[in-house]
Parts: C-alpha cells; structure tokens; sequence
C-alpha cells in the first residue's frame, strides 16, 4: 500500500506531446531514417474535442498505455483526463478506460504528466488546489479485476507545500516507487525545482 505524503527529494523534471502516434519496429518493416521505427496507427480519444490538449503526456508499458489530455473538461475547463489503451493480439489498439480524479475540478490540468507500470498508473494535476493555493497533486490508480482503474491514493507534498510548486508537473512510476516533479519549488532559489520520491509504507518509518 502506497503512503501518502512519505517522500524524500532529489533532481529535476521533464515531459509533453500534442496527437499520439505510435511508432514499432514490425517484422519485416524497413525502418525510417535513422532506424527511428514505422508508424503502427494514431489514437485519439473516444470523447475527444477541441481543446482537450490530448497527448499533452504519454506512457507506456508492454500492451498498456496511457495518455494524459489536460484540457478536458469532465470536471471543469483545464480539469482534464487520463486515457488508457490496449494493444489486442490482433494488433490493434482500444480504449479500455477514461480517468479522472474523484475531485477533480477546473484548472487541475489532471493528466499534465502520466506514467504506468504494471498494473499501476501514476497522474498528475499540477495546479490542483490542495493547500496552499495551487500547489499539485498525483494520483495513483490500480488496475481491478475488472478491468477498471481504481483510485488508490494521492500523493502531495505534505509539510512542504506552496502555491505554484507545480508539483505533479512530471512523473515516473516503476514498481512501487513514484517519483514526482515540481519544477516551481523553491528550496534552492526561485523556481529551483525538485523531485520526490515515494515509497511504499514501512508501518515502522
């Protein structure tokens, strides 16, 4: 079980696209330029419309993949989404799910940045409103049995927080370890930025 708001600090951020394009080496298929991969197909969400910036944030791992739209408006203008793709034996990809956070609201920017491993999926709202102001939130989702993604908790930076930190602006999840960014904290001057790290609860730490 993941702990919210057990974390430690270390480097700096990163992510963004704007239309998802997926790019494999096919058996047999003569590699672009620079052996960079041939296009497989293109996705877009099942609800898309304009202004949903769906792309904004991609992730994937062996036959999932996720896709953060941060402008979809579910929950409000800029309260944004998550999507989340699997790749059939057939070769073909299908949307398998819609995400949102069960407080979502506008100008969360939720799905600003996305990762996935395994059967876990990490998102970020980096203007959700949780203490001081603007201070960013990630969400971390688990796959059910059924297929659905359930929310399992949400990290933010407990103790540590401020209005703009941006925190959730970049994540990577691998395993039960999330790291999280927020490029707008300013423990080292203006907008020097840092990474924490979460970690599954100990029950003794």
């Amino acid at each position: 079980m993941l702990a919210k708001g057990f974390k430690r600090k270390v480097f700096k951020p990163v992510a963004v696209l704007a239309a998802v394009i997926l790019l494999v080496f096919l058996p047999g298929a003569v590699p672009a330029s620079g052996g960079l991969g041939v296009q497989q197909t293109k996705l877009t969400g099942l609800d898309s419309a304009g202004s949903d910036l769906f792309g904004t944030s991609v992730s994937i791992d062996g036959d999932t993949a996720v896709v953060g739209a941060k402008g979809d408006d579910d929950n409000g203008i800029l309260s944004g989404s998550a999507y989340v793709y699997v790749l059939d034996g057939a070769g073909a990809w299908s949307q398998q799910a819609k995400v949102i956070p069960y407080d979502g609201a506008a100008n969360d920017e939720f799905g600003v940045s996305v990762s996935i491993s395994g059967e876990t999926i990490t998102v970020g709202a980096h203007l959700d409103g949780w203490g001081a102001g603007k201070a960013g939130s990630v969400y971390v989702f688990v796959l059910e049995g059924d297929g659905s993604w359930r929310h399992q908790t949400t990290h933010n930076a407990v103790g540590d927080f401020a209005d703009r930190e941006f925190f959730g602006a970049s994540v990577s999840t691998d395993g039960e370890t999330n790291l999280v960014g927020a490029p707008g904290d300013d423990d080292d001057g203006e907008s020097s930025g840092s990474v924490y790290v979460f970690v599954p609860f100990s029950g003794d730490s």
